[in-house]
């Protein structure tokens, strides 16, 4: 639809859903409000379709800049088309980019109709495909330009799961903004753990994740008062908020850790928070490519994680960081004493964090993603 070669390239993001639980900010979403600073200049401009309800999440990327449009007419409803069409006129989009599973089947089925690019990005590999969505999948395979994936491990399930031809797939990180995370002082993560009552000076493991059964964070408060047996003034400290947080409140109750444990709910203020802790722990079931696991590192908190999507690619177990078994507990509990006990393990594995993940911000990754839009546009 482009009109000018000197006009900017009009990119519509279509996604299925800003948060999961209503409750908690879906990492599209904060990916979605970095793009919004790092592609939206000169030659390309973002609109961004959410095919469901406005919630606070679709506020906060409002708030960031974001020109956001909404359609809500439920899962399967092939209504939603009209929606994409209509706003893809209204925006005058010479490409498509898809995230989840509604946007992908009606998004490319909108390309086709408006005769322009259309570009899928996967974020996670999942264990079950709902049955239609494979269908959809099977018959829809012959279109799109291109895949993005987070990481190998969702490389692998798109060609086994979403049928998509290998010589489509491009592997390409979600980076996050280095800076931001980076420059936090000792001052700030002190006021902000006086902010949510949390004991500084004491030993904190913690978590940034939604509170739902793909993070697990159930298992890392189990690990809870195995830790305590070693270091018995740990404090814990829970970043999020989603669907199961009322349970591990009361999980946290039944184990008798409640007085050593933080939950904060959402937080806009996630770099001071990673600065708190002394050890982030990674507790995921599943995952593609975690913007915490980036995030930790490049403030320098030490991870503790599950080899999960791209967590086993950089993060190299003893090197810098713990690896250990999903589900694990006692492999959690383990791991964190080791590193809670030992000051200067904590801190090569700091530095060397800081600089494994250098390669792993926003800008590379939006380079190569501006990248893939003009060798499609151009083709």
């Amino acid at each position: 639809m482009q009109s000018d070669s000197h006009d900017p390239i009009q990119v519509l993001q279509v996604v299925d859903k800003f948060s999961i639980d209503g409750r908690s900010l879906h990492g599209v979403a904060r990916l979605l409000s970095w793009w919004i600073e790092e592609i939206h200049r000169d030659r390309f401009e973002l609109s961004i379709l959410c095919l469901n309800q406005r919630t606070r999440a679709g506020r906060y990327l409002e708030e960031k800049g974001g020109r956001v449009f909404y359609s809500d007419r439920g899962k399967v409803n092939p209504a939603s088309i009209f929606d994409l069409l209509g706003i893809a006129w209204k925006t005058n989009a010479d490409l498509l980019h898809l995230h989840g599973y509604k946007s992908s089947a009606i998004g490319r089925i909108a390309g086709m109709v408006l005769g322009i690019p259309v570009v899928l990005h996967e974020h996670a590999s999942f264990p079950k495909v709902p049955i239609h969505q494979r269908i959809a999948d099977w018959l829809l395979a012959p279109f799109g330009d291109k895949m993005i994936v987070v990481s190998d491990t969702v490389k692998d399930f798109c060609m086994q799961y979403r049928y998509i031809n290998p010589e489509k797939i491009v592997p390409i990180f979600n980076g996050i903004p280095l800076a931001e995370f980076q420059d936090v002082s000792s001052e700030e993560a002190q006021e902000a753990a006086r902010e949510i009552g949390i004991d500084y000076d004491a030993p904190i493991v913690g978590t940034v994740a939604r509170l739902d059964e793909e993070k697990g964070v159930e298992h890392l408060l189990h690990a809870v008062p195995i830790i305590k047996e070693e270091v018995p003034n740990v404090q814990v400290l829970i970043v999020g908020d989603g669907v199961l947080r009322d349970e591990l409140e009361e999980k946290a109750n039944r184990l008798g850790i409640e007085d050593d444990t933080v939950f904060t709910g959402e937080r806009r203020d996630v770099p001071r928070m990673y600065k708190i802790m002394d050890v982030k722990i990674i507790s995921s079931i599943r995952e593609g490519g975690p913007l915490t696991l980036f995030e930790a590192m490049a403030v320098g908190t030490p991870v503790v994680a599950t080899p999960v999507g791209l967590v086993s690619t950089v993060i190299q177990n003893g090197w810098n960081g713990k690896i250990v078994e999903p589900r694990s507990s006692v492999g959690i509990a383990e791991a964190s004493i080791e590193l809670l006990g030992s000051k200067k393990k904590r801190e090569v594995f700091s530095k060397r964090s800081k600089e494994k993940v250098k390669p792993y911000g926003i800008k590379e990754s939006v380079k190569r993603i501006k990248k893939e839009y003009d060798s499609i546009l151009k083709g």
